[in-house]
């Protein structure tokens, strides 16, 4: 039924054991060393800067931008959460 709807591209191609898998390099990396204070301060620092943006996005009537911003903020705040609760 997949196949059927989405045709070859909603197959799973098979993965070779030693092909490395493609990252998201937009997406913050969570640190599993002592760093973690520092990328929890970093992801913070994020936080603070994607809502002074969405503020002013809206400030400005940009609304489907400020839209936008506001996701990547929760996005982030996630991150923050799921990193934060490591310690």
């Amino acid at each position: 039924a997949m196949t059927h709807l989405f045709g070859e591209a909603g197959k799973t191609p098979p993965q070779p054991d030693a092909a490395p898998t493609k990252v998201d390099e937009t997406a913050p990396k969570p640190a599993a060393s002592p760093s973690s204070d520092q990328n929890v301060q970093q992801l913070i620092n994020k936080a603070v800067q994607e809502f002074e943006d969405y503020q002013r996005l809206t400030s400005q009537g940009k609304l489907a931008e400020a839209g936008q911003k506001l996701e990547q903020h929760k996005r982030t705040l996630e991150d923050l959460k799921r990193v934060g609760g490591k310690q």
